[in-house]
């Protein structure tokens, strides 16, 4: 749409002409369909629409490889008696469905301290969990070890 301006002239008696104000109109150019494309908008991350899904976060790099933030432990296991493994929600993705070691979380100790302390029926916790949790309170990468998906024994 564009904007025209007309001034008008009108004669007074003693002849002069005096600008009446300018009268702005809207003037239609061309015809315009009140639809816009849905490839020019954009979810708005501070305020979704209900049901929006975000999208998920990048995974972090830890020592040169990708790593992503646990949110919360869901469960876990003993696989075949002896392997401890766990279910997790990944913070910014929808639940997954795969099981993994005790190893995988030794950057989120906490999250499986507080889970054990939770749920102290379910099997667990790993019987290095006192020490991943010493490394993350120092900034230290924890060493790898044998036992390191074996349950702490009673």
């Amino acid at each position: 749409m564009e904007t025209a301006v007309i001034t008008t002239a009108v004669p007074k008696p003693t002849n002069k002409a005096i600008i009446i104000a300018v009268i702005a109109t809207t003037v239609s150019v061309s015809k315009v369909h009140p639809v816009i494309s849905t490839s020019r908008l954009r979810k708005d991350p501070d305020d979704p629409v209900p049901g929006q899904i975000p999208d998920p976060l990048p995974p972090i790099e830890v020592n040169s490889d990708n790593e992503w933030e646990v949110e919360k432990i869901l469960t876990s296991r003993l696989f075949r008696k002896k392997k401890l493994q766990y279910k997790a929600k990944w913070l910014g993705y929808d639940e997954d469905p795969e099981w993994y070691n005790a190893e995988n979380f030794k950057g989120a100790p906490h999250k499986l301290r507080d889970s054990h302390a939770e749920n102290p029926q379910h099997p667990g916790p790993p019987c290095r969990l006192p020490y991943w949790i010493q490394c993350w309170e120092n900034g230290e990468e924890p060493e790898e070890f044998n036992d390191d998906n074996q349950p702490t024994t009673a």
